[in-house]
Protein backbone atom coordinates (compact mmCIF):
# COMPACT_ATOMS: atom_id res chain seq x y z
CA UNK A 1 0.00 0.00 0.00
CA UNK A 2 0.74 3.42 -0.65
CA UNK A 3 2.62 5.26 2.44
CA UNK A 4 3.20 2.03 4.34
CA UNK A 5 6.76 0.12 4.25
CA UNK A 6 6.11 -3.90 4.41
CA UNK A 7 8.76 -5.42 6.68
CA UNK A 8 9.19 -9.31 7.38
CA UNK A 9 11.76 -10.90 9.45
CA UNK A 10 11.88 -14.76 10.37
CA UNK A 11 9.12 -14.39 12.77
CA UNK A 12 7.88 -10.78 12.28
CA UNK A 13 5.64 -9.81 9.38
CA UNK A 14 5.32 -5.54 9.91
CA UNK A 15 3.79 -3.23 8.24
CA UNK A 16 5.42 0.61 9.09
CA UNK A 17 2.38 3.76 8.43
CA UNK A 18 5.15 6.69 6.95
CA UNK A 19 2.40 9.04 7.85
CA UNK A 20 1.42 8.34 11.58
CA UNK A 21 4.96 6.10 12.61
CA UNK A 22 2.79 3.62 13.17
CA UNK A 23 3.63 0.01 13.26
CA UNK A 24 1.70 -3.00 13.30
CA UNK A 25 2.71 -6.40 13.47
CA UNK A 26 2.24 -10.10 12.80
CA UNK A 27 4.36 -13.15 14.46
CA UNK A 28 4.74 -15.83 11.66
CA UNK A 29 6.90 -18.01 13.23
CA UNK A 30 6.96 -19.11 16.56
CA UNK A 31 4.72 -20.21 19.43
CA UNK A 32 2.39 -17.29 18.41
CA UNK A 33 2.22 -18.02 14.76
CA UNK A 34 -0.96 -15.48 13.96
CA UNK A 35 -1.25 -13.02 16.56
CA UNK A 36 -1.18 -9.77 16.08
CA UNK A 37 1.54 -7.82 18.48
CA UNK A 38 -1.34 -5.51 19.54
CA UNK A 39 -3.01 -8.83 21.38
CA UNK A 40 0.02 -9.72 23.49
CA UNK A 41 0.87 -8.03 26.76
CA UNK A 42 3.95 -6.15 27.31
CA UNK A 43 4.81 -9.17 29.73
CA UNK A 44 4.52 -11.60 26.20
CA UNK A 45 6.12 -9.39 24.09
CA UNK A 46 9.00 -8.81 26.70
CA UNK A 47 9.26 -12.58 26.59
CA UNK A 48 9.68 -12.99 23.26
CA UNK A 49 12.16 -10.67 22.68
CA UNK A 50 14.13 -12.09 24.96
CA UNK A 51 14.09 -15.33 22.75
CA UNK A 52 14.21 -12.99 19.14
CA UNK A 53 17.83 -11.59 21.02
CA UNK A 54 19.32 -14.90 21.37
CA UNK A 55 18.15 -16.25 17.70
CA UNK A 56 17.14 -13.41 15.61
CA UNK A 57 18.68 -10.48 15.66
CA UNK A 58 16.08 -8.44 12.94
CA UNK A 59 12.95 -9.41 15.03
CA UNK A 60 14.33 -8.83 17.94
CA UNK A 61 15.63 -5.06 16.87
CA UNK A 62 11.78 -4.97 14.94
CA UNK A 63 9.92 -6.19 18.04
CA UNK A 64 12.37 -3.40 19.77
CA UNK A 65 10.88 -0.69 17.61
CA UNK A 66 7.01 -1.84 18.63
CA UNK A 67 7.82 -2.38 22.47
CA UNK A 68 9.56 1.13 22.22
CA UNK A 69 6.31 2.74 20.08
CA UNK A 70 3.77 0.97 22.63
CA UNK A 71 5.36 2.33 25.65
CA UNK A 72 5.78 5.68 24.23
CA UNK A 73 1.83 5.70 23.31
CA UNK A 74 0.90 4.50 26.87
CA UNK A 75 3.09 7.17 28.52
CA UNK A 76 1.06 10.03 26.47
CA UNK A 77 -1.84 8.54 27.02
CA UNK A 78 -0.96 8.60 30.88
CA UNK A 79 0.20 12.25 30.94
CA UNK A 80 -3.46 12.85 29.20
CA UNK A 81 -5.09 11.16 31.92
CA UNK A 82 -3.26 12.90 34.51
CA UNK A 83 -3.38 16.18 32.42
CA UNK A 84 -7.31 15.97 32.26
CA UNK A 85 -7.08 15.19 36.23
CA UNK A 86 -5.05 18.46 37.24
CA UNK A 87 -7.69 20.18 34.91
CA UNK A 88 -10.88 18.44 36.56
CA UNK A 89 -9.37 19.41 39.83
CA UNK A 90 -8.23 22.86 39.10
CA UNK A 91 -11.95 23.40 38.13
CA UNK A 92 -12.80 21.84 41.32
CA UNK A 93 -11.04 23.93 43.29
CA UNK A 94 -11.90 27.19 41.76
CA UNK A 95 -15.58 25.80 42.30
CA UNK A 96 -14.68 25.26 45.96
CA UNK A 97 -12.67 28.36 46.31
CA UNK A 98 -16.14 30.76 44.93
CA UNK A 99 -18.42 27.89 47.71
CA UNK A 100 -16.38 29.00 49.86
CA UNK A 101 -16.78 32.88 49.59
CA UNK A 102 -20.02 32.38 49.08
CA UNK A 103 -19.73 33.80 45.45
CA UNK A 104 -20.22 32.88 41.74
CA UNK A 105 -18.89 32.70 38.78
CA UNK A 106 -17.85 35.80 37.22
CA UNK A 107 -17.44 37.57 40.63
CA UNK A 108 -15.04 40.08 39.72
CA UNK A 109 -11.78 40.93 41.85
CA UNK A 110 -13.32 43.83 43.72
CA UNK A 111 -16.36 41.27 44.79
CA UNK A 112 -13.45 38.15 45.94
CA UNK A 113 -11.66 41.05 47.95
CA UNK A 114 -14.67 41.96 49.14
CA UNK A 115 -16.19 38.54 50.28
CA UNK A 116 -12.47 37.63 51.65
CA UNK A 117 -12.47 40.41 53.68
CA UNK A 118 -15.91 39.80 55.60
CA UNK A 119 -15.75 36.48 56.27
CA UNK A 120 -12.14 36.81 57.47
CA UNK A 121 -12.81 39.39 59.71
CA UNK A 122 -15.87 36.96 61.12
CA UNK A 123 -13.93 33.80 61.60
CA UNK A 124 -10.37 35.21 61.87
CA UNK A 125 -8.79 33.40 65.20
CA UNK A 126 -8.25 36.21 66.58
CA UNK A 127 -11.90 36.66 66.99
CA UNK A 128 -13.05 33.31 67.39
CA UNK A 129 -12.68 31.88 64.56
CA UNK A 130 -10.14 28.60 63.86
CA UNK A 131 -7.00 28.37 61.83
CA UNK A 132 -8.13 26.03 59.67
CA UNK A 133 -11.14 28.17 58.39
CA UNK A 134 -9.31 31.49 58.02
CA UNK A 135 -6.73 29.31 56.00
CA UNK A 136 -9.50 28.10 53.71
CA UNK A 137 -10.77 31.36 52.97
CA UNK A 138 -7.26 32.72 52.07
CA UNK A 139 -6.89 29.98 49.94
CA UNK A 140 -10.11 30.82 48.14
CA UNK A 141 -9.13 34.27 48.08
CA UNK A 142 -5.78 33.06 46.56
CA UNK A 143 -7.29 30.50 44.01
CA UNK A 144 -9.49 33.22 42.33
CA UNK A 145 -7.78 35.59 42.36
CA UNK A 146 -4.46 33.82 40.63
CA UNK A 147 -6.83 32.67 38.19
Amino acid sequence: QQGQSAIQTDHLSATLDHASGLIEGEIIEGPHKGWLLSELSMSELESLLERYQTSDEESAELLQAYIDQRTQQANEAEEERSEAQREAAADSSRAEALATLGLTEGATEEEIIAAHRSLIQKLHPDRGGNDFLAAKINQAKDILLND
